[in-house]
């Protein structure tokens, strides 16, 4: 009778969005042996209205005032060298205050049919986002959006650490607002993100389960701190409690109110994958522990159309501009140059702890496949559905 329960436990939640992942394989299998990169980190804007101690952009974001930052027509440009996407990341400084980011997005899905866009922001502009966020949901209905929203603690203590008075309260007002949109749009979901530093780790245990109870996110994610701070301090991480954090995270399977879209499952399933793979890079800063896709599969643009394999590498691996290579970002990423930058990468001689690196790695790396379509099973059919 258990077993008769189960199996029509099963069949109520519906297997449509399995057969739409299967549906969509081919598509993705096509993208992901293409020798195209697929996947781009894109920095719109180097502009910032908050001050953290714990960013590695910092330098970029004092420099913004140059107005050199990728035009539309630019980005129009762009995105007819690069083919079909997978995933899309829209970021900066404070995306936001591109009064143009609806339409940045938009050139993505219509020309390039990005499957998935990820916009990350501090939440301070809550009617922008809120107008932006259903702009972008109903002008691209195929595409799956990440409105990604940055919490590092108490009220107090967020303030505090991102260096604007109110910041906190406008936040939660923005992750609340965005998402009411779910009763309108089905093409998106609400992640929080929190910065592990040694700003934040005596509280961020305290903190997680305050999200969890008091907001209406769709998945929480910790960020490891990287790079080159301006603050050196935040660097000064307890690994132990970092442990505990994703020890947290993955007994959560199960979130709030969310799309079915298979995207998304695969989106969260990648991310379960990653904690993993994150915890034993932290464990052996010196040693790659995965193979790195930066450069051939996954490709940063910063706001001056600059090309490089990693958003924290140091500036010496820049692999051109577009702008030299008339857009042409195919043209850019085989000349000599950028060729012997992505030797380098193969060859090891970096490794990290940079979530995205190692989300790609899960994605483009075969070897992960079977890993990853087992998490995707095991988060849809959960007795508490990561998506519910």
């Amino acid at each position: 009778m258990a077993g008769y329960q189960h199996a029509s436990h099963l069949a109520n939640k519906g297997f449509a969005p399995v057969l739409r992942i299967l549906k969509n394989v081919g598509q993705v299998t096509r993208q992901v042996f293409d020798r195209r990169p697929v996947y781009y980190l894109i920095h719109v804007t180097g502009r910032c209205n908050a001050k953290c101690g714990h960013c590695f952009y910092w330098q970029e974001i004092q420099s913004s005032s140059d107005g050199v930052e990728l035009r539309l027509d630019e980005f129009e440009k762009l995105s007819q060298h690069m083919g079909p996407l997978l995933l899309v990341n829209l970021c900066g400084g404070e995306p936001y205050l591109r009064d143009d980011l609806p339409e940045i997005a938009h050139i993505f899905c219509s020309v390039n049919n990005c499957r998935m866009i990820t916009i990350p922001s501090n939440g301070s502009q809550t009617d922008r986002i809120v107008a932006y966020a259903a702009r972008m949901c109903s002008e691209n209905p195929n595409t799956v959006f990440r409105f990604a929203f940055s919490l590092d603690g108490p009220r107090a203590m967020h303030d505090a650490i991102r260096g604007v008075p109110g910041l906190f309260d406008r936040t939660c007002q923005t992750i609340r607002e965005v998402a009411r949109l779910h009763d309108q749009f089905s093409n998106f979901a609400v992640l929080t993100s929190t910065v592990f530093s040694s700003q934040t780790q005596d509280h961020i245990l305290d903190f997680l389960d305050w999200i969890e109870h008091e907001l209406p996110g769709d998945q929480t994610n910790v960020t490891f701190i990287r790079g080159n701070p301006m603050d050196l301090e935040t660097l000064q991480v307890k690994p132990k409690i970092y442990d505990q954090v994703i020890a947290k995270l993955k007994s959560r399977p199960g979130t709030r109110e969310v799309n079915r879209q298979p995207d998304a499952l695969v989106s969260r399933s990648m991310f379960l994958n990653t904690l993993d793979t994150v915890v034993e890079a932290n464990k052996t800063p010196d040693k790659r522990c995965f193979e790195c896709f930066a450069g051939r599969k996954h490709v940063i643009i910063d706001r001056r159309g600059d090309i490089q394999p990693c958003e924290i590498l140091e500036n010496g691996q820049n692999m051109g501009n577009v702008r030299d290579f008339d857009y042409d970002i195919q043209a850019l990423l085989a000349s000599p140059r950028a060729q012997e930058v992505v030797r380098w990468v193969g060859e090891k001689h970096c490794a990290c702890t940079w979530e995205c690196a190692i989300q790609a790695s899960k994605l483009f790396d075969r070897k992960q496949w079977l890993s990853l379509a087992t998490r995707t099973w095991a988060v849809r059919f959960a007795d508490e559905p990561a998506y519910a």
